[in-house]
């Protein structure tokens, strides 16, 4: 994670009186200790085990068609029920309580924002971690010919207002290892980065 999001974090642990020691941009035990007080009060239990890792395509069209059908195709999409209300597009905007996307990721993804809303509710509003661009939108890639995998509903899109297509991303780190932990390919890692785009591929 960069320095600056450790720092992020350990501020926003320290001011709820989870102790992280200095904020120094530093992970280790101390921090580690500070995220696991932090669960205690908001459930008196363990941060949610992932669900029993998929294999995903690899982003083919042969495998995506082949692992997820035809693109859109309504039998294979269903709604997911969210953990925390999410607002559209921008800070303020829409709510929405419901996701569309494929069958195949609802319980990854489902399980990956469960565990985003437990989050410090600052750190969740100076990141955007309660906008979302959605998961199913059926178009290309940005400057592409191929398919996105939006267009199968088996991505995912947050904090979309920070982190612009081909700019730095302002996502937190232990936002990028919850979805890792849940099987999605964080777009941030590309040459051109896409920060707020999460996909269900290998």
């Amino acid at each position: 994670m960069r320095k600056e999001l450790i720092q992020t974090l350990q501020a926003s642990l320290n001011g709820l009186g989870h102790n992280c020691g200095a904020v120094d941009g530093q992970p280790g035990p101390l921090l580690a200790a500070g995220l696991e007080s932090m669960r205690k009060i908001l459930g008196d239990s363990p941060a949610p085990k992932p669900k029993t890792a998929t294999a995903w395509p690899r982003d083919t069209d042969e495998e995506l068609r082949e692992f997820y059908g035809e693109p859109g195709d309504p039998a294979n999409m269903t709604h997911l029920q969210l953990p925390a209300p999410l607002h559209l597009y921008v800070p303020g905007g829409q709510l929405v309580m419901r996701m569309y996307c494929h069958k195949k990721i609802e319980p990854f993804l489902g399980a990956a924002l469960a565990e985003i809303a437990e989050l410090p509710e600052d750190l969740i509003r100076r990141h955007q971690l309660d906008v979302t661009g959605g998961c199913f939108n059926k178009r290309k890639r940005v400057g592409g010919s191929r398919l996105s995998v939006h267009s199968w509903g088996a991505a995912y899109d947050m904090a979309i207002g920070l982190n612009g297509y081909g700019e730095e991303p302002d996502l937190p780190g232990v936002v990028v290892d919850i979805f890792a932990r849940h099987g999605a390919q964080w777009g941030g890692y590309w040459p051109t980065p896409d920060g707020m785009h999460f996909e269900f591929v290998n």
